[in-house]
This record gives C-alpha cells, structure tokens and sequence, in this order.
C-alpha cells in the first residue's frame, strides 16, 4: 500500500469512527454531514471524496459490523440451544469489550431499529446483500430454547430480556469509557443466562 492509499484508508476510518460516535450519540437522522464535517473540521467535498451520501456511509459500517462480529448462528447448529445462547452471549461481549467503537457498532446496529429512516435503509441493504436480520438471527435462537424448553419465561419477554441487558452494557461501557470500565466476561455472560435459563 503506497502513502496515498493509506491517507485514504486512515481518512475513511476517521469519518467512519466520527460519523459512528454521532449516529450513537444523535441517531442517524439527526445527524447530518455537516455535523460529522464539522466534528472533523473538514470540507464537505472531501466527505463526498469518500462517501455518495450519509446513506452509502451507514451501508459501510452495517457491513463492517457484519463483516467483524459474524454473528452467525449457524456455526453453532451442533450445539444444543441453551449452550448456543452461552457462547452467543460470550462472543457479543467479546466483541463490545475489545474496543470502544465496537461497542458503538453494536450499539448502532441495535438502535437502527428505534430509528424509521436507518431502518429503511437497513432493510434495503440487508435485501441487496442477503445479510440476514441482526434480530431474526435472536428470535431462531430463543424459539430454539423455548422448543426445547430451556426457557424460564415466554421467548418474547427472554429476548426483550435479553436485549435489554445487552442495551445496558453497552450504555455502561459508552458511559464509563474503555479505560475505566471493565467487563469481566465470564460473570456478565453467566449472569444473563442464568437469569434467563431454567
């Protein structure tokens, strides 16, 4: 890779970590190019250097979180349910753990679906790329343990449950900030579970 290559590629990560920290902080609609410009102190022409639109940069980083986490249920199809949910749970709070714009990718891909615009976009996305539904990847999961009667609760009120935990770790790990704020894996994994599992 030459220099300009990696000036592009170090540019387009900065955009993408700057506009991922607003659309966290501001949802997507609200936040326009001009805000991430503005954040960045940079010309809207080098923006659209990078990037058609707002649109075409939430499509990358969708991808991207797609692309990093693999959130893929389908690598466990030899593991029972209840088990399945153990190591789901473990590779999410891997993965929010690591860094903190992982936590703000998760974030983003959770709270697409409280906002009607990133949803739109997301939907079409996921139709052209055949990615399948962030949620519907959870819902197979927890029909799974309620088939197998794993569940100590209805399926919706354990994956509203469930959920909800995720959403508060990842409110916690934002808030506090990865230098101060340390997830102690094997606890939070089992805590969720336990609390969920018969």
């Amino acid at each position: 890779m030459n220099k300009k290559q990696k000036v592009n590629l170090a540019r387009r990560k900065q955009i993408v970590k700057t506009a991922l920290k607003l659309f966290v902080e501001d949802s997507y609609s609200k936040t326009s190019v001009d805000d991430i410009c503005k954040e960045l102190k940079m010309s809207h022409g080098l923006f659209y250097h990078y990037f058609k639109d707002k649109e075409d940069l939430l499509n990358r980083m969708i991808k991207l979180f797609y692309d990093e986490i693999k959130l893929d249920y389908s690598e466990f199809k030899d593991v029972n349910a209840k088990d399945k949910l153990y190591l789901v749970t473990e590779r999410i709070i891997s993965f929010i753990s690591k860094d903190k714009y992982n936590t703000y990718k998760f974030y983003l891909a959770l709270s697409i679906f409280n906002d009607e615009k990133a949803k739109e976009i997301f939907t079409k996305m996921k139709e052209e790329n055949n990615y399948p539904s962030f949620f519907s990847c959870f819902v197979h999961l927890f029909e799974e343990l309620e088939k197998s009667d794993y569940l100590r609760f209805d399926k919706e009120k354990s994956l509203e449950t469930y959920i909800f935990y995720i959403v508060g770790l990842l409110h916690a790990y934002i808030e506090k900030g990865n230098n101060t704020f340390e997830m102690k894996k094997e606890p939070e994994k089992t805590f969720i579970c336990d609390l969920l599992l018969k």
